[in-house]
């Protein structure tokens, strides 16, 4: 069971159902009154923490209303210093670590359509990546991200900290207030109301903008004919393309199946 939930953890998602409820030993009875207990000192609740990205979390800021709006509007002032980004910034939903959230409005969600043509255009190449198709034979050749099977809404079921299926970041400055090297990303998904079976055709993105405006880097999960790929996307030279591709073994890890550095080091090698 820990296994799936560590797995399934990665994306977010989570197996319904208490794994420590069910296996929880029963106390045993006892007939002696009880006994007094020290009251212990109260500690303050530690902030919480929202998941915004696949393997990133942010802790989440407690504030007035009228402090939250002003944070709005400084993180959108802080997105107008960056021209090139080709998504319209719209109203914005603070989260902290200067961080916020918007939904994607119908220009944005224009834009999104591009991004992930370009992700397919790739994902059609994997046959021109590997001599003897090694890559097919492990993972499917077939991933295609369908545009209209993305959820922009949220989902069936509701809470406070919760953020649309999908959605815009804004980081106009790190954490640390420096400025940021992708000061937007695009998240998408489509999965609905969670992975019920890996059977199922499923994608999980995000599109990572640098301050020139262009797609510069990507992470995508692939759910296909029972199989899981991730994919990364980078710049390399002056070229965005796959950069490497992870599948899952036998033994349940993810191992790295294709690197495109292995290419440029054999070339190197055959220079020397």
């Amino acid at each position: 069971m820990g296994v799936l939930d560590n797995f399934l953890g990665r994306f977010g998602l989570s197996w319904s159902g208490s794994y420590e409820e069910y296996y929880a030993e029963e106390p045993e009875p006892n007939d002696s009154p009880a006994k007094y207990v020290e009251p212990k000192e109260v500690k303050p609740t530690p902030p919480s923490k929202i998941a915004i990205l696949v393997n990133s979390r942010c802790e989440k800021e407690v504030l007035s209303k009228n402090d939250w709006l002003k944070m709005n509007q400084v993180i959108e002032e802080g997105m107008t210093y960056f021209p090139f980004l080709p998504y319209q910034i719209c109203n914005c939903s603070y989260i902290g670590e200067n961080k916020a959230w918007a939904a994607y409005n119908l220009n944005n969600k224009r834009t999104l359509s591009l991004a992930i043509n370009e992700i397919n255009y790739h994902l059609s190449t994997l046959h021109d990546l590997e001599k003897d198709d090694v890559i097919e034979k492990i993972i499917p050749s077939d991933y295609q991200i369908n545009f209209k099977s993305i959820c922009f809404d949220f989902g069936s079921v509701l809470h406070a900290d919760d953020l649309p299926r999908s959605y815009l970041i804004y980081a106009p400055r790190t954490k640390a207030k420096k400025r940021p090297q992708y000061p937007l990303i695009a998240f998408f998904s489509t999965v609905r109301d969670g992975i019920k079976s890996f059977d199922e055709e499923n994608y999980i993105g995000e599109l990572y903008y640098s301050v020139n405006g262009e797609l510069s880097k990507a992470c995508v999960h692939c759910w296909k004919h029972g199989k899981f790929a991730e994919f990364n996307f980078s710049v390399v030279g002056r070229s965005f393309l796959i950069s490497t591709i992870k599948a899952i073994g036998t033994d349940g890890k993810l191992f790295t199946l294709y690197d495109c550095m292995w290419k440029f080091t054999d070339y190197v090698d055959f220079l020397n």
